[in-house]
């Protein structure tokens, strides 16, 4: 799918050209470990260098500079995978090719190499206000999770499970870390990304991949840095457990955690992803149709599968009085899948939704580098249709010895003031 160069040691640049698109689709990503203290600390930083350079040093004149070059989309944000934390930036433009008269490329990564290279600083650091205002932005940001109750659910089932682990930490931080980041925390972590993370580097369309790598170099000469494997950490639970919390609101949320002994480097990854479709991954998947259609004790019912850290999730929204009744169904499912009795429609429609899913992101380039950079590490081989093989040759009996090995390790019930205890 893409092609793989070095910049320099521990700087990655992924090209696909193609005649595809008619944009050129940029996207720098700097990585390092995740912790809690680091996670809002870079949430804020990556805000603050959007937002604060000195080619377009207030947010007016930057979004102004994105109109002038023809309505460009360039933004920074946080994001996670496994135990990493990543900054990124991402930027698409229109092709130099489709303008006349205009190097629009040089443009845009003038206007990236201010934003990465030269921020807008106040006596050797970022401007106070600034940061106030950005950190603030990045708090009301946090807020608005938790106030979603589903989201809140699962939070809390993952610092339950896995205190202090890189799974129950946010990608944005936590207020309680956020309120306590100063200036010279952002300044630091400023220094430590641009000399010291990991960097990978992607870029799609209808361009030449030695031209870009010089254009690159041109406007980002990153120094060479050390790299480090990523790892997925699978700690145990040693027993079963159940939390029960209660808030003022109307729908009860019951949210699952498994265990389970695959992540996304293990051979049965692919086995995983269908078990996950036939137990509550779509529509049709056994959650849905039993949990909320055939009995209808849930708004919502699915599950989903943390790759990174092997744990499977059953969600769902359901009236508090019929939490033990809900609960036996959801547990009913997965002894099914365990028991072999998986219908055909299960099966098969679970191989097309994924193959499906799969292939759509050939549409899209921003999609193709987030699936390439998931499953390189898995596959350094990896193309769409060669992973859609995989599902293929999967048969019930592999879903069903594979799910012989899940777990269940511990049930959050958020509830109503007045629910079932």
């Amino acid at each position: 799918m893409f092609t793989t160069s070095t910049l320099a040691p521990g700087v990655r640049l992924y090209t696909m050209p193609t005649k595809q698109f008619k944009t050129i689709t940029l996207s720098i990503k700097f990585t390092t470990k995740l912790t809690a203290e680091n996670a809002g600390v870079r949430t804020v930083l990556s805000n603050l260098l959007q937002f604060s350079n000195q080619l377009t040093p207030t947010t007016t004149a930057f979004r102004k500079k994105l109109d002038d070059l023809y309505g460009t989309s360039l933004y920074l944000d946080t994001m996670k995978r496994g135990d990493q934390h990543t900054v990124y930036l991402n930027a698409d433009f229109v092709n130099d090719a489709y303008l006349q008269d205009r190097n629009l490329t040089e443009d845009v990564f003038e206007l990236i190499q201010a934003v990465l290279f030269k921020p807008l600083f106040n006596e050797d650091t970022f401007d106070q206000r600034i940061f106030e205002r950005e950190k603030k932005q990045v708090i009301t940001r946090v807020d608005s999770l938790y106030e979603d109750k589903s989201r809140y659910a699962q939070h809390r089932l993952l610092e339950l499970i896995r205190p202090n682990h890189p799974a129950s930490i946010s990608a944005m931080g936590e207020k309680s870390l956020l309120e306590n980041v100063t200036l010279e925390d952002v300044k630091q972590e400023y220094s430590k990304m641009i000399e010291s993370d990991e960097i990978s580097i992607y870029v799609v369309g209808d361009m030449n991949s030695e031209t870009y790598k010089n254009v690159l170099k041109n406007y980002l000469s990153f120094s060479a840095r050390e790299t480090s494997p990523r790892t997925n950490d699978t700690a145990m639970t040693t027993e079963y457990l159940e939390t029960v919390e209660k808030l003022d609101m109307k729908q009860a949320k019951l949210h699952i955690a498994y265990e389970t002994p695959v992540t996304s480097k293990s051979k049965e990854f692919p086995v995983m992803q269908v078990l996950n479709g036939v137990f509550g991954g779509y529509p049709h998947s056994k959650l849905f149709t039993n949990v909320r259609e055939k009995e209808s004790l849930a708004y919502y019912a699915s599950s989903s599968f943390a790759s990174s850290y092997g744990l499977l999730f059953a969600v769902s929204g359901i009236d508090p009085v019929e939490k033990e009744k809900a609960e036996a169904v959801i547990d009913q499912q997965l002894i099914e899948i365990q028991n072999g009795n998986i219908t055909d429609r299960e099966f098969l429609q679970t191989k097309s939704m994924l193959k499906n899913q799969l292939m759509e992101i050939k549409d899209s380039a921003r999609g193709l580098i987030e699936v390439y950079e998931s499953y390189q590490e898995i596959d350094s081989n990896f193309t769409l249709d060669g992973w859609a093989e995989k599902w293929t040759a999967i048969t019930k009996e592999d879903v069903s010895e594979l799910a012989k090995k899940v777990t269940k390790v511990h049930t959050f019930f958020l509830t109503t003031k007045e629910g079932a205890s």
